[in-house]
């Protein structure tokens, strides 16, 4: 350990907490409640004011960061939704909630996650970060209003971007490839693509292959900047440190965790890195690990496809990572229909039903 005065990490092994699968923010967080408690036991004036407000940050950076829901994550994102709903909070989140036309008084962390955060990543990976900062700091709706439009428009331009390079990935993939002689994982570049947008076509990539995909695009510097998105069964940081360990110096820098990563390479080293990185994934998979298996809660009976089980469902959130909405195997668009019905105020769906 470092000698400090503190070290505030959740997954020390001396550490009580089981809070391990906290994100960054939530860390902050807990570690201001701290000091917070611990000014207010020395009667420090500053110390009063309420930490609630910032329960909203917390929630975002929760599920953007997508960490698993466990039990404390959970907590802190429904008490960070219910701040959202109740109109309190930054003006900035509810304003990109409405930029994306969601109704801020039904949000749920699936707009956390699909829409808000999209657009405050949107600026990082096209423009400036400090954008979506501003956005997130500012106190001010009409100020809050204009930002969240200028990164809704900034998000529309990535989906253009994404839309055309995830079209250039497909025709790579189809060009020599047929899917009985998939390799065990994909390696895509091309030389126009745009830094700020490959982890998301890496993204697309597994999900439509069923592969871990690494995307490349050439950096300022020259370098080739690679973002890497994994399968369940196969930690791609791990795949890449065993890359390193075969080669020294064949990646210049590489972090990450089980389902995502990020490495930077020289040009003329990804034929060498695409090899050895597939031979490293054979050695350590089976046929098995690339079965494309769908897990549900099993079927749903006639008489439970109701209005009812739909909002308990959606009430049983908040949902995401580690903690799954349930997905029923019959039943399904009713299900769906049933779900945007309890979005709807009772009159509203009253006037449905007649």
């Amino acid at each position: 350990m470092p000698d400090a005065f503190a070290i505030v990490n959740p997954r020390r092994t001396d550490d009580p907490s089981g809070a391990v699968n906290l994100a960054g923010v939530g860390v902050a967080f807990l570690l201001a409640i701290a000091v917070r408690q611990r000014l207010l036991a020395l009667d420090w004036p500053a110390a009063r004011p309420s930490l609630a407000a910032l329960l909203p940050l917390v929630a975002l950076g929760t599920i953007a960061d997508c960490v698993p829901l466990d039990r404390i994550n959970r907590l802190l994102v429904a008490q960070g939704l219910k701040v959202i709903k109740g109109q309190s909070g930054p003006p900035g989140i509810r304003a990109l909630a409405r930029a994306a036309r969601r109704d801020v008084s039904l949000l749920t962390s699936d707009d956390l996650a699909f829409a808000v955060a999209p657009r405050l990543n949107a600026a990082g990976r096209l423009q400036d970060m400090t954008l979506g900062i501003q956005a997130l700091l500012t106190n001010d709706d009409e100020t809050a209003t204009r930002l969240a439009a200028h990164l809704d428009g900034i998000n529309q331009e990535r989906r253009q971007i994404e839309d055309t390079m995830r079209q250039e990935a497909e025709a790579l993939v189809s060009q020599d490839l047929t899917l009985s002689e998939m390799p065990p994982v994909l390696c895509l570049h091309d030389p126009l693509w745009h830094e700020g947008v490959v982890g998301l076509v890496a993204a697309r990539i597994r999900e439509q292959t069923g592969r871990p995909t690494v995307a490349f695009a050439v950096g300022a510097d020259g370098l080739l900047k690679g973002s890497a998105r994994s399968i369940p069964g196969i930690h791609i940081r791990d795949m890449i440190a065993a890359v390193v360990a075969r080669h020294s110096g064949l990646v210049v820098r590489f972090g990450g965790h089980a389902q995502a990563a990020g490495l930077t390479l020289a040009p003329d080293d990804l034929p060498l890195f695409t090899h050895v990185l597939r031979d490293v994934v054979t050695q350590s998979t089976t046929a098995e690990t690339f079965c494309d298996a769908i897990f549900t809660d099993g079927p749903l009976a006639s008489h439970e496809r109701t209005v009812e089980v739909a909002r308990a469902s959606e009430n049983g959130g908040p949902w995401g990572q580690g903690f799954p909405a349930p997905r029923f195997i019959t039943g399904h668009k009713t299900m769906q229909m049933l779900k945007r019905c309890t979005h709807l105020r009772a009159e509203d769906l009253v006037g449905r039903m007649d």
